[in-house]
C-alpha cells in the first residue's frame, strides 16, 4: 500500500445511556435553576438602580428649580404682633422685618392673651413705642 493514512478527532454525534441522560437531566435542571435565581437577581438590582435613578432624578429637579428661582424654602423666625384694639394680627420675618402677613385675630390668639403669655420676646436693642416717638 503506497498511500498515506492519519487519524483525528472530530465532534460527532453519539447516543447516550441512561446514566448520562440523567447527568446531563440533572445537569440541565441545574443550569434552569441558576437562570432564574440570576433573573430574580437581576431584576431586583434593575429595581433598585431604577429607584435610585429616580431619586436622583428628583434631587437634581428640586435643585434646578432652586436655581431657577433664586430662592428655597427655609425655616425662618416669625414674629406675630397682636393688636386687640385693631383686631388685627401681623405676621413678621425676624430675619428682614418684613411683614408677611396680616390677618384678623383668632381664637387662639385671644386664648393665649388671656393666659397672658407673653405674644413675643421684646427685642432689647429697641426702644419702647413712646420713648422712640418723642
Amino acid at each position: 500500500m503506497s498511500g498515506l493514512a492519519w487519524k483525528e478527532s472530530r465532534f460527532l454525534m453519539c447516543p447516550l445511556t441512561d446514566d448520562e441522560v440523567q447527568a446531563r437531566g440533572e445537569a440541565l435542571a441545574d443550569g434552569v435553576r441558576r437562570l432564574e435565581r440570576l433573573s430574580a437577581e437581576n431584576k431586583t438590582a434593575k429595581e433598585a438602580m431604577r429607584r435610585a435613578e429616580e431619586t436622583i432624578e428628583g434631587e437634581i429637579g428640586k435643585l434646578a428649580r432652586i436655581v431657577n428661582d433664586r430662592q428655597e424654602q427655609r425655616s425662618v423666625e416669625v414674629e406675630l404682633r397682636a393688636n386687640f384694639t385693631l383686631r388685627l394680627v401681623e405676621e413678621v420675618r425676624c430675619d428682614t422685618g418684613e411683614i408677611i402677613q396680616t390677618r384678623n385675630v383668632e381664637e387662639r390668639d385671644k386664648l393665649r392673651a388671656q393666659a397672658t403669655l407673653p405674644l413675643s420676646e421684646p427685642d432689647k436693642t429697641e426702644k419702647p413705642i413712646d420713648e422712640a416717638a418723642g
